[in-house]
Protein backbone atom coordinates (compact mmCIF):
# COMPACT_ATOMS: atom_id res chain seq x y z
CA UNK A 1 0.00 0.00 0.00
CA UNK A 2 1.45 3.34 -1.02
CA UNK A 3 0.59 7.03 -0.83
CA UNK A 4 2.35 9.69 -2.90
CA UNK A 5 2.80 13.19 -1.45
CA UNK A 6 3.96 16.14 -3.52
CA UNK A 7 5.54 16.06 -6.96
CA UNK A 8 8.80 16.65 -8.73
CA UNK A 9 12.38 16.04 -7.63
CA UNK A 10 13.87 14.84 -5.41
CA UNK A 11 11.84 11.64 -5.11
CA UNK A 12 12.17 9.82 -1.79
CA UNK A 13 10.68 6.77 -0.12
CA UNK A 14 9.68 6.33 3.51
CA UNK A 15 8.26 2.96 4.52
CA UNK A 16 7.54 0.54 7.32
CA UNK A 17 7.07 -3.21 7.31
CA UNK A 18 3.68 -4.55 8.39
CA UNK A 19 4.39 -8.26 8.45
CA UNK A 20 5.71 -10.33 11.32
CA UNK A 21 7.10 -13.81 11.79
CA UNK A 22 4.24 -16.27 12.22
CA UNK A 23 3.17 -19.86 11.97
CA UNK A 24 0.88 -22.03 9.88
CA UNK A 25 -0.65 -25.45 10.41
CA UNK A 26 1.87 -28.00 9.18
CA UNK A 27 -0.13 -31.11 9.96
CA UNK A 28 -3.21 -32.35 11.82
CA UNK A 29 -2.70 -35.46 13.93
CA UNK A 30 -5.23 -38.27 14.15
CA UNK A 31 -6.03 -37.28 17.75
CA UNK A 32 -6.82 -33.65 16.86
CA UNK A 33 -3.62 -31.73 17.56
CA UNK A 34 -2.04 -29.22 15.18
CA UNK A 35 1.66 -29.16 14.41
CA UNK A 36 3.22 -25.94 13.18
CA UNK A 37 5.65 -24.57 10.64
CA UNK A 38 7.24 -21.15 10.99
CA UNK A 39 6.81 -18.54 8.22
CA UNK A 40 9.38 -15.79 7.78
CA UNK A 41 12.51 -14.88 9.68
CA UNK A 42 14.84 -17.65 8.52
CA UNK A 43 18.45 -17.32 9.66
CA UNK A 44 17.74 -13.81 11.06
CA UNK A 45 15.93 -15.30 14.07
CA UNK A 46 17.74 -16.00 17.31
CA UNK A 47 17.93 -19.70 18.34
CA UNK A 48 15.32 -19.49 21.12
CA UNK A 49 12.71 -17.55 19.11
CA UNK A 50 10.11 -20.31 19.17
CA UNK A 51 10.10 -20.48 22.96
CA UNK A 52 7.75 -17.50 22.98
CA UNK A 53 4.86 -19.77 21.93
CA UNK A 54 5.48 -22.58 24.42
CA UNK A 55 2.42 -22.92 26.66
CA UNK A 56 0.83 -19.77 25.24
CA UNK A 57 -2.67 -19.05 23.99
CA UNK A 58 -2.96 -18.97 20.21
CA UNK A 59 -5.50 -18.30 17.52
CA UNK A 60 -6.11 -20.03 14.21
CA UNK A 61 -7.43 -17.49 11.72
CA UNK A 62 -8.55 -18.06 8.17
CA UNK A 63 -11.34 -16.81 5.93
CA UNK A 64 -13.85 -19.11 7.57
CA UNK A 65 -12.23 -19.86 10.93
CA UNK A 66 -11.24 -17.97 14.06
CA UNK A 67 -10.50 -20.69 16.57
CA UNK A 68 -8.74 -20.23 19.94
CA UNK A 69 -6.17 -22.77 21.07
CA UNK A 70 -3.14 -23.26 23.28
CA UNK A 71 0.35 -24.62 22.64
CA UNK A 72 0.77 -27.69 24.84
CA UNK A 73 3.53 -28.13 27.41
CA UNK A 74 4.83 -31.30 29.00
CA UNK A 75 3.27 -32.47 32.22
CA UNK A 76 5.11 -31.08 35.24
CA UNK A 77 3.97 -34.15 37.21
CA UNK A 78 5.74 -36.52 34.82
CA UNK A 79 8.82 -34.42 34.06
CA UNK A 80 9.03 -32.49 37.35
CA UNK A 81 9.23 -29.35 35.23
CA UNK A 82 13.00 -29.53 34.76
CA UNK A 83 14.79 -30.38 31.50
CA UNK A 84 17.81 -32.62 31.65
CA UNK A 85 21.23 -31.09 31.07
CA UNK A 86 21.67 -32.20 27.45
CA UNK A 87 18.05 -31.73 26.39
CA UNK A 88 17.70 -29.38 23.37
CA UNK A 89 15.54 -26.25 23.77
CA UNK A 90 11.94 -26.01 22.64
CA UNK A 91 11.54 -25.40 18.89
CA UNK A 92 8.61 -25.18 16.50
CA UNK A 93 8.99 -28.92 15.92
CA UNK A 94 7.97 -29.48 19.55
CA UNK A 95 4.79 -27.39 19.27
CA UNK A 96 1.42 -29.12 19.43
CA UNK A 97 -1.64 -26.87 19.43
CA UNK A 98 -4.78 -28.02 21.26
CA UNK A 99 -7.98 -26.50 19.84
CA UNK A 100 -10.33 -28.68 21.85
CA UNK A 101 -10.72 -31.38 19.20
CA UNK A 102 -10.17 -35.10 19.66
CA UNK A 103 -9.89 -36.15 16.01
CA UNK A 104 -8.75 -34.90 12.62
CA UNK A 105 -12.36 -34.66 11.43
CA UNK A 106 -13.29 -32.42 14.36
CA UNK A 107 -10.41 -30.08 13.50
CA UNK A 108 -11.53 -29.91 9.87
CA UNK A 109 -15.06 -29.24 11.07
CA UNK A 110 -13.78 -26.12 12.86
CA UNK A 111 -12.63 -24.73 9.51
CA UNK A 112 -8.94 -25.41 10.16
CA UNK A 113 -6.88 -26.93 7.37
CA UNK A 114 -3.28 -27.24 6.28
CA UNK A 115 -1.55 -23.83 6.07
CA UNK A 116 -4.19 -22.08 8.21
CA UNK A 117 -2.35 -19.15 9.88
CA UNK A 118 -1.68 -19.51 13.61
CA UNK A 119 -0.57 -16.59 15.79
CA UNK A 120 -0.16 -15.76 19.45
CA UNK A 121 -3.23 -14.28 21.09
CA UNK A 122 -2.22 -10.64 21.49
CA UNK A 123 -2.88 -9.35 24.98
CA UNK A 124 -1.32 -5.87 25.27
CA UNK A 125 -0.11 -4.91 28.75
CA UNK A 126 0.24 -1.33 29.92
CA UNK A 127 2.87 -0.61 32.54
CA UNK A 128 5.04 2.17 33.89
CA UNK A 129 3.95 5.50 35.28
CA UNK A 130 0.22 6.01 34.61
CA UNK A 131 0.28 3.08 32.22
CA UNK A 132 2.17 5.08 29.63
CA UNK A 133 4.21 2.13 28.33
CA UNK A 134 2.95 -0.80 26.31
CA UNK A 135 4.22 -4.37 25.90
CA UNK A 136 2.82 -6.75 23.27
CA UNK A 137 4.06 -8.95 20.42
CA UNK A 138 5.61 -6.70 17.75
CA UNK A 139 4.30 -3.61 19.54
CA UNK A 140 7.24 -1.49 18.41
CA UNK A 141 6.78 -2.30 14.72
CA UNK A 142 3.02 -1.74 14.88
CA UNK A 143 3.43 1.56 16.70
CA UNK A 144 5.94 2.79 14.13
CA UNK A 145 3.57 1.92 11.27
CA UNK A 146 0.65 3.60 13.05
CA UNK A 147 2.71 6.76 13.57
CA UNK A 148 3.74 6.79 9.91
CA UNK A 149 0.12 6.33 8.81
CA UNK A 150 -0.99 9.18 11.06
CA UNK A 151 1.72 11.46 9.67
CA UNK A 152 0.87 10.57 6.07
CA UNK A 153 -2.88 11.05 6.53
CA UNK A 154 -2.28 14.59 7.81
CA UNK A 155 -1.18 15.41 4.24
CA UNK A 156 1.99 17.32 5.21
CA UNK A 157 3.64 19.70 2.77
CA UNK A 158 6.75 18.11 1.36
CA UNK A 159 9.64 19.27 -0.77
CA UNK A 160 9.67 17.26 -3.98
CA UNK A 161 7.96 13.84 -3.90
CA UNK A 162 7.65 11.52 -0.94
CA UNK A 163 6.22 8.03 -1.44
CA UNK A 164 4.89 6.51 1.79
CA UNK A 165 4.75 2.71 1.66
CA UNK A 166 3.52 -0.05 3.96
CA UNK A 167 5.29 -3.21 2.85
CA UNK A 168 5.04 -6.94 3.49
CA UNK A 169 7.36 -9.90 2.79
CA UNK A 170 10.12 -8.15 4.73
CA UNK A 171 11.13 -11.28 6.62
CA UNK A 172 12.58 -13.16 3.67
CA UNK A 173 16.08 -12.96 2.27
CA UNK A 174 15.37 -10.27 -0.32
CA UNK A 175 12.64 -8.06 1.29
CA UNK A 176 10.36 -8.69 -1.68
CA UNK A 177 7.70 -6.15 -0.69
CA UNK A 178 10.14 -3.24 -0.56
CA UNK A 179 11.78 -4.29 -3.82
CA UNK A 180 8.39 -4.28 -5.53
CA UNK A 181 7.76 -0.68 -4.47
CA UNK A 182 11.21 0.38 -5.67
CA UNK A 183 10.81 -1.40 -9.01
CA UNK A 184 7.33 0.00 -9.69
CA UNK A 185 7.68 3.55 -8.37
CA UNK A 186 11.43 4.22 -8.18
CA UNK A 187 14.15 5.08 -8.54
CA UNK A 188 14.43 7.06 -5.30
CA UNK A 189 17.16 9.46 -4.26
CA UNK A 190 16.74 8.45 -0.60
CA UNK A 191 15.01 5.62 1.26
CA UNK A 192 14.19 5.55 4.97
CA UNK A 193 12.55 2.87 7.08
CA UNK A 194 10.45 3.85 10.09
CA UNK A 195 11.57 1.90 13.12
CA UNK A 196 10.20 1.49 16.62
CA UNK A 197 12.53 4.07 18.18
CA UNK A 198 10.60 6.87 19.98
CA UNK A 199 12.06 9.44 17.59
CA UNK A 200 11.66 7.31 14.46
CA UNK A 201 8.92 9.42 12.91
CA UNK A 202 10.56 12.81 13.20
CA UNK A 203 10.46 14.75 9.93
CA UNK A 204 13.50 13.94 7.82
CA UNK A 205 12.84 16.13 4.83
CA UNK A 206 12.28 19.84 4.64
CA UNK A 207 8.71 21.07 5.19
CA UNK A 208 7.41 17.67 6.31
CA UNK A 209 5.67 18.81 9.47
Amino acid sequence: MTLTLGRGAPKRLVYCNLDETGYVVGNITDDGYLTLRRVGGGPRLYPLFDQQIEGQRSRCSDAGARVPGVVAVRSTHLTRGRPVRDEPPFTVDNAYVDVGASSRDQVLGLGIAMLTPVSLTKRPHRYGERGGLLAAPNAGRRAACAALASAALSRPRVSGTVVVAFAVQSLYADSAGLKTVVNLQGPFTDTRMRRSHPNSVRPRWKRWR
